[in-house]
């Protein structure tokens, strides 16, 4: 078995473990055997060689995702329709991404991004492929046709919501709700609660599940040390430049984030820069948004913050040569 293999299985059994926590098998009737199949079908849909988007990190947010719903209070807000949707969504949310954004996909005329077109192309793609295998394995077939129909919208609303081209504007709709508004608004077994606000020419999908995705999709500066948080920028930058160069060797212009010249004459600092600019930009008032909406993301706004302190803190050699693997 090599390395690859041993993680899978690790993270095939956390998924299973997870599953039962939530009580994925009590809501939807679920035999083992069929969610078992399902967690390795879809482990195998994802794209191991992909620095960032890959199981590994399908299972993280999926691990974000069942803190907030059974450490942070969130299922206690839901329908059990929408904490199975929360669950299923979270770990299929990447489903088949190639590695690279979806302005490459639209840039490069690849078959996805002549497909979906420019509008959350690859969420769209995952929650298709999602469906399909959740169809396929029989996740959601004991269950009335019904509530299989919520969990649907719930789940693929979801997904959608992770585009983060929706982001600002999911922000913006976040600032007209009321305070506290998933406590005193949103309570347990209220039917109908997939709400979806129009602003211009984009719908925003702001039930609590949706919300709640996003925030774990972006949550790396909210681990536990800045040190882990670390290791996270450091993999999603390798993927940034991964698909610079595929877009220099495509004559595509090349993203001047993703740009290995740009990044490799910034150096460290920039790096460390652009990790601030883009948690204090963007995250951070993310997490605020939600948490005047909804109290219990409390905790992953404090340890973002102390987070942000902390990366004087990191022994700058070490980082240094973590930093040199990227343009390997």
């Amino acid at each position: 078995m090599d390395i690859w293999d041993w993680e899978r299985e690790k993270l095939l059994a956390l998924s299973v473990d997870l599953a039962y926590r939530v009580g994925l098998h009590r809501t939807l009737n679920l035999p083992l055997v069929n969610f078992c199949n399902y967690v390795d079908a879809l482990a195998d849909r994802y794209i191991a060689s992909n620095m960032y988007h890959n199981f590994t990190h399908a299972t993280d947010v999926l691990l974000v995702v069942c803190h907030l719903l059974l450490e942070c209070g969130a299922s206690a807000r839901m329908t059990e329709w929408e904490v199975v949707a929360c669950f299923l969504a979270a770990h299929a949310h990447d489903v088949g991404h190639p590695g690279t954004n979806n302005s490459y996909q639209v840039a490069a005329k690849t078959p996805l991004g002549e497909k979906y077109g420019a509008q959350a192309t690859l969420e769209a793609y995952s929650a298709d492929l999602g469906q399909e295998l959740l169809e396929q394995h029989q996740i959601l077939s004991n269950i009335s046709l019904p509530d299989r129909s919520t969990v649907i919208s719930i789940f693929r609303s979801s997904i959608l919501g992770t585009d983060m081209a929706q982001h600002r504007a999911t922000s913006t709709a976040l600032k007209h709700l009321p305070n506290d508004y998933y406590t005193q608004n949103y309570p347990t077994k209220r039917p109908g609660r997939t709400q979806l606000v129009t602003n211009g020419d984009s719908t925003h999908a702001l039930s609590l599940p949706a919300l709640l995705l996003h925030a774990a999709d972006i949550s790396g500066p909210s681990r536990q040390t800045v040190s882990i948080w670390l290791t996270r920028s450091l993999a999603v930058t390798r993927e940034f430049v991964y698909q610079g160069d595929c877009e220099r060797a495509n004559h595509i212009p090349v993203t001047e984030a993703f740009d290995r010249l740009i990044l490799q004459s910034e150096g460290l600092d920039g790096f460390k820069r652009r990790e601030n600019e883009f948690t204090r930009g963007l995250v951070l008032p993310y997490f605020r948004d939600v948490e005047r909406v909804w109290s219990g993301i409390k905790p992953l706004r404090l340890a973002i913050e102390e987070n942000l302190r902390g990366w004087e803190t990191l022994d700058r050699k070490f980082v240094s040569k973590m930093w040199g693997t990227i343009f390997v």
